[in-house]
């Protein structure tokens, strides 16, 4: 959540003191019964197994605690107590890195420890008495400080002791941006007047050996970073929960990914492809993986990595829909590490998309690599206009378009279904053994004789087994949901329990236990209607209520106590990551399911009456057409009753389901919808009390809807790229990459060189001058031969990385630009991209090409054999892949 930040860093604030070193100091509960705090307050000598004390900043008697994990190098430690009697209403924290250096947009940072300088004596109750007072510290944190020694300054901008001495007891204090853990408070160095306080990255301590998983053991929620800098620009991560709908996000990552190889490769040497900016699609229908292959991805190039050499890990997450603050958009362009942003329903989002690529694109800004990556149910008629406009531009290269289809392996779904339960049950054991509360009945772990939810023997799609697979789980974990019999309604049965839970909560199981299936309608008035504010929210809730009420006496209104109570409860049920007030119940199949089954108990009039509502925005009516839409395919009886709802109202709903909607869609599953949406406007026209203009209007909206669906199809019948495996031609693509990068070095040094020479500035023999009086490249010579060899594009120096290096340098040098690690980078990874990608060409074929790769890249040139390609990479290419596969 990004609201009551100062409540809930105050929550989060400990005092930590070790009395047999009689040391204090201060800490942070990162879950409950868990302290992350500094070693040297709790075992200055080492843990020697006995107790320390914690106690909370709102006072109570102080615990004792045990150090489950300690780091002396990076003087960190975690305390492990009874969560039942600290931080039992903690949430688990987050944690976060700084990844920006933009002066505009950068946040505050606050720690809240307990420094000597507040620890006063006075006298209580005729006894004096010494009290730790907390500290609230603000400041900043400029990533650059301390970057060689990768630690973190906070430079503190309010009140501060009058000697750094007085800081001591701040040790051990969370330093928190945007709401997320970034560094650990440890020590005041001298000679700045006791205004700045160093600390340990989180990143250091997910990278330290146990630290992620003690935290993961204890928290049941796998540890990952995220850019604080940037959470105003990103969707949060759902909190851990018992619930069918958190248990299948993609974004949980419970069940281990597989078969998706093929796409995980190409999308990583998307993102190491050398280009600064590029933009990729991953497009499948419902279920089968888009998100979460994205998810891993995200993962993989993310990973933590010690040492002051080691590159920097990717940092990004899911572009928000609302972001906070839309200016953040120009902090991208000032990160110190590669990014890549995720867009889901991008196919719904492409002016957000262009507003981004816009100012990233448009600045000279940072050197690291930015992604985009897209994802949609469909290319429809939106990639290949988007594709063809932005082709080769400073914002994207060649356009990669990626397919996920269904990924189970069909000669072993058993395999697949077992793997997946397994799964379920291994989370289920840690998100319980965690503290997470749950709805299930604890004593029947295993009955003597379960029911098994049988798997069926050919699935639609990922989700819909592993939904199968968790309805199995839980019929056997409680015996009562095996009587649902289907897996659909054992999930929902399961989430409604949730639901319940939370209502007990509010006070307000009285009142859906007076309303049978109101509960089930406000869940669906939440995912058909949404809510970006409050006000959206309550507008949606009384129109959910009427909409239950269909038809019976609902007196003067709802009552206001009621829906501001039930909007309470939506907004806690399934709380927003990206903004909004509200989230939704997912994944999208059992969203479709609440929605269908409210639907049919009220004699199928639940969506019109909804949709048609007066106090409805148009974007919440926009929302509904969507989501119906997007169910279509596997529930088509709520498309009809969309379509009857739009041809009763065709002024508030036909321009939404014929254009905004239906652009958003496939063209097969677009020209699905606007056909049944025609066909119910044609049936409600043949009724004698309907207005004929209107009717005849409606006719004609939805067949120019069909004909201009019908001419965008056609125009967009561009063939997409296969996915294919590599070939000759790719390994020129990349070269070619390679070239382009040392050509536009070469054209700076050409414009801006201010040297004097009888030759012109940036000339072969002037590049070759600079390397050779630098000394960049030992144990080889660089003439001017090679340098005209290497722009001439021979491919023996386009994958020689200390030449390519050198050449770009020396061009920087000679225009006056710096050439700093994001320079470096781009071209080490381009390089890499061509050996890797000549490698696997070579291991794919069975016998010699009949046509070797061009030995130049660009017109003209001699040819070389791949043999010859790559023995000439010798010994000095020790850093390229030695698998071709990888």
């Amino acid at each position: 959540m990004r609201t009551r930040v100062s409540a809930h860093l105050r929550q989060r604030a400990v005092e930590v003191s070790n009395p047999r070193d009689e040391t204090f100091g201060s800490g942070t509960i990162i879950a409950p019964g868990l302290v992350l705090t500094a070693a040297h307050v709790v075992c200055r000598q080492g843990p020697d197994g006995q107790p320390v004390l914690v106690r909370a900043l709102d006072g109570g008697p102080a615990v004792d605690a045990r150090v489950i994990w300690h780091d002396e190098d990076l003087d960190s430690a975690i305390l492990q107590t009874d969560r039942q009697q600290l931080g039992v209403d903690v949430r688990i924290v987050r944690w976060g890195e700084l990844t920006c250096e933009h002066p505009a947009e950068r946040p505050v940072c606050t720690a809240i420890g307990f420094p000597r300088a507040m620890r006063r004596r006075f006298l209580r109750r005729s006894r004096e008495v010494m009290v730790s007072d907390p500290k609230v510290v603000n400041g900043y944190i400029y990533p650059t400080t301390a970057a060689r020694s990768q630690r973190y300054a906070l430079e503190v901008s309010d009140a501060r002791p009058s000697e750094r001495t007085l800081w001591q007891g701040m040790s051990g204090a969370g330093i928190f941006c945007e709401g997320l853990l970034v560094g650990l408070a440890t020590q005041a160095p001298e000679n700045w007047d006791a205004s700045l306080l160093l600390a340990t990255p989180i990143s250091w301590l997910l990278a330290a050996e146990g630290f992620a998983k003690s935290v993961s053991a204890a928290t049941g929620l796998p540890a990952q970073l995220q850019p604080a800098d940037l959470q105003a620009l990103l969707d949060d991560a759902p909190d851990p929960r018992l619930s069918a709908s958190y248990l299948l996000s993609a974004q949980a990552q419970v069940v281990p990914m597989s078969g998706l190889e093929e796409q995980s490769e190409l999308l990583a040497q998307w993102c190491h492809s050398g280009r600064r900016i590029d933009v990729a699609a991953v497009t499948g229908t419902g279920g089968v993986g888009k998100t979460r292959l994205a998810s891993e991805l995200l993962r993989h190039l993310g990973e933590p990595q010690t040492g002051i050499d080691s590159p920097r890990p990717w940092a990004g997450g899911f572009l928000s829909e609302r972001p906070l603050r839309t200016a953040q958009y120009e902090a991208l362009t000032t990160a110190n590490r590669p990014l890549l942003l995720i867009v889901d329903y991008a196919e719904t989002r492409l002016d957000q998309v262009d507003e981004l690529l816009k100012i990233v694109s448009g600045s000279g800004g940072t050197a690291q690599p930015i992604r985009l990556l897209l994802l949609a149910r469909d290319q429809g008629s939106w990639w290949q206009p988007f594709r063809r406009s932005r082709r080769g531009t400073a914002s994207m290269g060649a356009g990669l378009g990626v397919e996920v289809n269904d990924c189970i392996d069909a000669a072993a779904p058993g395999s697949a279904y077992e793997a997946a339960r397994h799964a379920f049950a291994e989370r289920i054991r840690i998100l319980k053994g965690a503290g997470i509360e749950d709805d299930w009945d604890s004593a029947a772990a295993t009955p003597a004789t379960p029911r098994r939810i049988a798997p069926p023997e050919r699935h639609s799609s990922v989700l819909t087994l592993h939904m199968t697979a968790l309805a199995d789980l839980l019929a056997e974990i409680n015996p009562a949901f095996a009587a649902y019999g289907h897996p659909v309604d054992v999930l929902l049965a399961h989430e409604e329990r949730y639901w319940q839970r939370i209502a007990r909560a509010r006070g307000l199981d009285g009142t859906f236990q007076r309303q049978p299936g109101l509960l089930r309608t406000m869940v669906a008035t939440q995912s058909l209607a949404g809510a970006g504010d409050r006000a959206q929210a309550r507008a949606a809730i009384a129109a959910g209520l009427e909409a239950h009420h269909h038809g019976l006496p609902t007196g003067a209104g709802p009552d206001a106590h009621l829906v501001d109570a039930v909007e309470d409860m939506l907004a806690v049920l399934y709380p927003s990551g990206s903004g909004a007030r509200w989230g939704s119940i997912g994944p999208d199949l059992l969203a479709g399911e609440v929605i269908s089954e409210v639907e049919e108990a009220s004699d199928h009039r639940f969506i019109a009456s909804l949709l048609q509502h007066p106090s409805l925005a148009q974007e919440q009516r926009q929302q509904g057409l969507t989501v119906i839409s997007r169910a279509a395919d596997a529930q088509p009886e709520l498309a009809a009753s969309a379509a009857k709802a739009v041809a009763e109202a065709p002024d508030a709903l036909l321009s939404l389901a014929t254009h905004e909607v239906a652009d958003q869609l496939g063209t097969n599953s677009a020209l699905r919808w606007i056909t049944e949406v025609k066909t119910a406007v044609e049936d409600r026209g043949r009724q004698a009390s309907i207005d004929p203009a209107l009717s005849k209007w409606a006719i004609s909206m939805a067949d120019h809807a069909l004909n201009r669906l019908r001419t965008r199809a056609a125009a967009a019948a561009e063939p997409v790229a296969a996915t294919a495996p590599p070939n000759w031609a790719d390994v020129q693509d990349e070269a070619e990459q390679v070239l382009s990068l040392l050509q536009d070095a070469r054209s700076h040094a050409i414009e801006h060189g201010l040297v004097s020479r009888k030759d012109s500035s940036g000339s072969f023999q002037h590049i070759a001058d600079v390397i050779a009086q630098l000394s960049w490249i030992i144990g080889a010579h660089v003439d001017a031969t090679v340098v005209e060899g290497t722009f001439g594009g021979r491919l023996d120096f386009l994958t020689d990385k200390p030449v390519v290096i050198g050449i770009a340098n020396a061009c920087h040098s000679i225009a006056g630009v710096p050439f700093d690690d994001g320079h470096t980078r781009a071209l080490s990874e381009a390089v890499d991209r061509v050996v890797a990608l000549a490698r696997r060409v070579q291991a794919s074929e069975s016998r010699p090409s009949p046509s070797p790769p061009a030995g130049r890249v660009g017109r003209g040139g001699s040819y070389m054999s791949l043999d010859d390609f790559l023995r000439l990479q010798g010994d000095r290419y020790r850093s390229g892949p030695e698998n071709p596969d990888e």
